[in-house]
């Protein structure tokens, strides 16, 4: 049954075409439990079958695979290998009675073909583009410019203990004066989910609490605890900063996607700013006027 479904699956897929795989409900991926066979290695160019003469290789079935929606695309190849054939002779099958039909001499399949061929010559042009510019080197560069254009961020180490009344609050710092220790304190008193852990906050910047709260902590000396009461809406708290530092910046690795990304953006965005000026364009308005704009 679980074949089956993935069968089922696989060929809805192969007829929607892969644009149409990456959208849309997705169900979820079914488990195998049968062992997984020998299969040619990846890039070999055996023939894995042969649909009315025509040969589909495993280079084919492969590039198949890929194209599929990630819980599929997850599943090792081998584990789904005899689904996928099946799903990729459906395939072809499905072509070759397009073929036979002369579905290719119909003017709308010859203007989506020439669009996707379009899309195909666009994304390669793109990738192109982005691996000859978009370097190791030239993501450093970035990142040093990152790293210099923001400054590191004060962060304080706090504790708190948090109680329902003002009263009760002032006990607790009068207790602390006398030398009672803070985080047996906070697990004995405190009302909030730290107090398992001594009312512990560890470190953060000023805008991750709420406004009253962080004057307060990042006013505090290293070591000291407030003397009145802090009041927020979550009742009344006591505070002590355990330790202040600034926060330090993310590595290059812990940066290299978002960096990518965005030069990405840039790289592209500087390629097409090129070849518009090598182009001669013209733009029409909706009344077939010309417009000045390009």
């Amino acid at each position: 049954m679980r074949a089956l479904a993935l069968t089922a699956a696989l060929t809805a897929f192969a007829l929607a075409g892969p644009a149409l795989a990456q959208s849309g409900p997705k169900p979820a991926a079914p488990k195998s439990d049968k062992p997984v066979a020998a299969r040619p290695a990846p890039g070999d160019n055996s023939v894995v079958a042969v649909v009315n003469g025509e040969e589909i290789r495993f280079s084919e079935l492969a590039q198949y695979h890929a194209a599929l929606p990630p819980q599929y695309r997850q599943m090792p190849l081998p584990q789904i290998f005899d689904e996928l054939v099946s799903a990729v002779v459906d395939r072809r099958i499905i072509i070759q009675a397009a073929k036979k039909a002369n579905v290719e001499g119909d003017a709308e399949v010859k203007r989506r073909v020439a669009f996707a061929v379009e899309n195909v010559l666009q994304e390669a042009y793109v990738n192109k583009v982005l691996t000859d510019q978009l370097t190791d080197e030239r993501l450093k560069d970035s990142y040093a410019r990152m790293i210099k254009s923001v400054p590191p961020r004060e962060e304080v180490h706090a504790r708190h203990i948090l109680v329902e009344s003002e009263d009760a609050a002032k006990k607790l710092i009068a207790d602390l004066d006398k030398g009672v220790d803070f985080v047996t304190l906070a697990k004995e008193k405190s009302k909030g989910p730290s107090s398992g852990t001594g009312g512990d906050l560890g470190y953060f910047q000023r805008e991750q609490m709420l406004p009253e709260f962080s004057q307060v902590a990042f006013a505090l000396d290293k070591g000291a605890y407030t003397k009145t009461p802090v009041k927020t809406k979550y009742g009344w708290h006591v505070i002590k900063v355990e330790d202040k530092r600034s926060s330090p910046p993310p590595s290059f690795e812990e940066s290299k996607e978002e960096i990518r990304a965005q030069e990405s953006q840039v790289v592209v965005g500087e390629a097409i700013d090129s070849l518009r000026k090598g182009a001669t364009v013209k733009r029409f308005n909706p009344d077939g006027s010309e417009t000045k704009k390009n």
